[in-house]
């Protein structure tokens, strides 16, 4: 592609480019011109010597389709075209090439003017016949060589078009050898694709003129004419007339099925990619900026550098990108590649079903592990807080840079992505071998050969696409790198927006459409063979469509706006609307698309709500009021009957025993006490043949709500006896408790539990009195809380030694001195170790390391506890920690 200028220098109603200028700074008035067909076929247009040759060209090969053999044809056109298509790519490139250069042509034209011969006098004829007296005179010579080089490509590029339809023509013996339907369906398709192909090239001429049409720019420029302008076609793909543009090539393929004409189109096309990329790009890049150099390209580049710098450096991309041999992660993604599609070529026919079902399942799960990650990353920070979890709560460090810890946690990700696309597409490779190997009826498939083409064609595309989509939005869109890390301070200055350079200038979601293109490649060549693969194509489908729907789409809404996500119009849907579908057409589309956004966002919400809700509900803090209906419901069913009160006497011994709750707390309707305090409750009971060994036990009430007669669980050491002297074998719990008895009378009494005769679990919870040592009701107390105290944790960057030392305080005085009476003090550094490293005391540290997570909101591991070295160490590294999540949950 060339200059896309939306006028040309000979656009009659457009006088703004109607002035040339060399590369040398001279300014001059461009001279009218005509396209090809007009200056070889219009009879009112003055001729030259080369115009003339040229029709002349034509008409030999036109003799010579006709006087050739039958037999002959084939390979004398395949011959001819190779020719004038190697004239054209290879011939004309190297020109423009070296004219891009050094301006080679320019220097030979004026070469030719020195030496004179008849080389000057056929330079001077071609010149005369297409410019008067006047503008011979008043138009530099780079504009005259321009002139010459155009009859040059006049030549080639007629007899390339002439010598391919008289190979069509050669090949289309075999057009009408099928079904009826077939030939219609080909016929049909074939002839779209053809129209389709003049529509490109027309459309694309109206828009760059001659002087694109002609590589003018290699010789000189149109004045104001200075950047890239999008319109019509070339906002329907890039390079449209290379691309689309060659959409009849494999319309004529169709319509004569040739696998001749489908070989020698795709040779053809390829070359003018080729022709493309290593002529045409750089001169753009070199007249029109390096689109390496662009501002949206920089900003990238800029934002992947500035994302992995410290982390190890770029990701690798699949296998193809950014690989390091002396990089421990990337050795591991061979070697997982090598392991999932290598061994398992080798293994036995039989196990054919059983590793397809394999890659269906792998298929499943990682797509339910990567939608979720993404999905809860998106709500809830989850994968970045894990991160903190297990990454930061050891390196304390890290908690006083957010970006750095943002970074890590992303390029965890980055890992995980791509090894699972890794492992995907590998066992989709043994699949496919495995299918080649062993499924005789692949062998059978019809049109073998062009399932063979259009697979690796799709293939390619979808290669090429991924490729071109990170060259767009770099590593850091590719790897959802807006999930995971907000504006980094080194881009605060820049505009946070959507990329539109590239291809998503014409796609606002290329993946939607590229994504896939692989296993539907694969479908195409085995489902006659294997219907599975049609199973494996609709996976792979659907889950592209809920992650761009549901987890991507939501959060891109959230990050840049409705606007910018959902009402952007796409350079595809641009160039067709204005193409070929009428307004009213349009407006219909329009309406539909809208309504199916709707469902799709309605939908969206349904689940974000239903999934929050999950997330946001914890069991352990439901309120006592809900318990409590939970509870009575339980009561109502076993006794049949309402207990409107809570202190429930069963056997009728209202005379016999009664628990009263003594120093219980209360707030909003909810009694309860906090972790880690004493229990107080006084006891009242008659006399009673089992009195002497009557116990009190404590118990969570939704172990124990089964039966109200009969506790049938363990109290698991949570119990004391009313009377101490009666009992003979006492626990060391209950021993080392001297004061878990308060007072002891004949028939009442007061007990305490607190130190190790309390739970240290939240939860609901109730007391029971037995009788005589065993496990008969006597009563029940009301049911109450257990709940973790929350504690205000200081997360202010100028947090002084005065609130960290309040804050520490509050720990021990809440959990620590409950849990480790040995700890003196906040900075009690010996028996804090001692205490955090005792093998016996491995349960206290983890009942700790859950009350201190619960209480300060944060997540700490036993590591992070015991590692440090004292209370007031552990503390300021929970306030690190706190500030860090605030920061991360804005």
């Amino acid at each position: 592609m060339v200059k896309e200028s939306k006028f040309s220098y000979n656009s009659k109603d457009e006088k703004k480019y109607s002035l040339g200028k060399t590369f040398r700074g001279d300014i001059f008035n461009v001279p009218e011109t005509h396209d090809m067909v007009r200056s070889l076929f219009d009879p009112t247009v003055k001729k030259s010597v080369s115009d003339y040759l040229i029709v002349l060209s034509l008409f030999i090969n036109g003799i010579v389709y006709y006087y050739s053999p039958v037999t002959w044809r084939i390979p004398v056109f395949i011959v001819l075209y190779s020719f004038w298509r190697l004239g054209y790519n290879l011939g004309i490139g190297i020109l423009l090439y070296k004219q891009s250069k050094s301006h080679s042509m320019f220097h030979w034209l004026k070469q030719i003017q020195i030496n004179g011969g008849w080389a000057k006098k056929f330079v001077e004829l071609e010149l005369s016949s297409k410019l008067n007296a006047q503008q011979l005179n008043s138009v530099p010579d780079e504009f005259k060589t321009w002139i010459v080089f155009r009859s040059l490509v006049n030549l080639i590029l007629m007899n390339d078009f002439t010598t391919y339809m008289c190979l069509v023509f050669a090949c289309s013996d075999g057009a009408f050898n099928q079904s009826l339907s077939l030939i219609f369906l080909r016929w049909v398709l074939g002839i779209s694709f053809f129209i389709f192909n003049i529509i490109v090239k027309l459309n694309a001429h109206l828009i760059v003129k001659d002087y694109a049409w002609y590589w003018g720019d290699f010789f000189f420029r149109l004045h104001n004419n200075e950047e890239l302008i999008f319109d019509g076609v070339f906002d329907l793909a890039p390079h449209p007339m290379y691309s689309i543009g060659y959409a009849g090539y494999y319309g004529c393929a169709l319509m004569t099925k040739s696998y001749t004409v489908l070989i020698m189109s795709i040779f053809g096309h390829l070359l003018q990619f080729l022709f493309l990329n290593y002529v045409e790009t750089p001169h753009i890049e070199k007249i029109y900026g390096d689109d390496n150099l662009s501002e949206n390209t920089i900003s990238v580049n800029k934002r992947d550098d500035s994302v992995f710098i410290g982390t190890g450096g770029k990701p690798l991309v699949m296998l193809t990108k950014n690989f390091n041999w002396l990089r421990t992660n990337d050795i591991f993604t061979v070697v997982l590649a090598l392991y999932a599609s290598i061994v398992p070529i080798f293994l036995p026919a039989s196990y054919n079903n059983s590793i397809i079902i394999l890659a269906i399942v792998v298929k499943i799960g990682t797509s339910f592990v990567l939608n979720s990650v993404l999905y809860l990353q998106s709500r809830f920070k989850s994968w970045t807080l894990s991160f903190i979890k297990n990454y930061g709560t050891i390196n304390i460090s890290i908690l006083d840079n957010k970006e750095l810890l943002e970074r890590l946690s992303f390029q965890n990700w980055t890992l995980l992505q791509n090894n699972t696309l890794v492992l995907n597409y590998s066992m989709l490779f043994t699949i496919s071998v495995r299918e080649v190997m062993y499924n005789e009826k692949f062998w059978q498939t019809e049109w073998l050969p062009l399932r063979f083409i259009l697979a690796a064609l799709m293939i390619l595309g979808q290669f090429l696409t991924v490729h071109q989509m990170i060259d767009s939005i770099g590593l850091f869109g590719w790897y959802y790198g807006d999930f995971f890390i907000g504006v980094l301070s080194s881009h605060k200055s820049e505009v946070t927006t959507l990329s539109r350079s590239g291809i998503y200038h014409f796609l606002n979601n290329p993946e939607r459409v590229t994504s896939n293109l692989t296993v539907w490649a694969l479908y195409l060549l085995f489902n006659n063979s294997n219907k599975i693969f049609l199973v494996i194509a609709l996976l792979f489908t659907m889950n592209n469509l809920i992650v761009l729907n549901f987890i991507e789409k939501p959060h891109m809404v959230k990050l840049y706006g409705e606007q910018n996500v959902l009402k952007h119009t796409s350079g595809i849907e641009k160039s067709i609307n204005s193409l070929f579908l009428p307004n009213h057409v349009q407006g219909t589309i329009v309406k539909l698309s809208g309504s199916i956004d709707k469902v799709i966002q309605d939908s969206s919400k349904v689940i974000d709500e239903f999934i929050r809700n999950k997330h946001n509900q914890k069991p352990k803090e439901l309120s006592l009021k809900k318990r409590r209906n939970s509870f009575q419901q339980v009561i109502e069913l076993i006794r049949g009957s309402t207990d409107d009160t809570l202190t429930i006497n069963l056997q009728e011994l209202n005379d016999q025993g009664q628990l009263q709750l003594l120093n219980l707390l209360r707030k909003d309707d909810t009694d309860f006490y906090n972790l880690g305090d004493p229990i107080k409750v006084e006891w009242n009971m008659e006399d009673h043949k089992g009195k002497d060994k009557a116990w009190i036990g404590l118990y969570n009430i939704f172990q124990t709500s089964e039966t109200r007669t009969k506790t049938l669980v363990s109290s698991k050491g949570y119990w004391i006896p009313i009377h101490r002297e009666k009992y003979i074998n006492l626990s060391d719990k209950i021993r080392n408790e001297e004061d878990c008895i308060l007072e002891d009378e004949l028939n009442r009494g007061v007990v305490q539990f607190s130190a190790e005769l309390l739970p240290w679990v939240p939860g609901t919870y109730e007391l029971r009195l037995h009788a005589n040592e065993k496990h008969e009701v006597l009563a029940i107390s009301k049911p109450f809380d257990i709940v973790v105290k929350k504690i205000d944790v200081p997360t202010s960057d100028d947090i002084g030694d005065e609130r960290l030392e309040d804050f520490a305080n509050k720990l021990y005085q809440g959990f620590v001195s409950k849990l480790f009476p040995a700890v003196e003090s906040i900075e009690d550094e010996s028996n804090w170790f001692l205490q955090m490293h005792i093998k016996e005391n491995a349960r206290q540290v983890e009942k700790l390391c859950s009350t201190l997570s619960q209480s300060c909101g944060v997540h700490l591991t036993k590591k992070a506890i015991v590692d440090e070295k004292c209370l007031k160490d552990l503390s300021f590294k929970i306030s690190k920690l706190r500030k860090m999540l605030d920061e991360l949950m804005l």
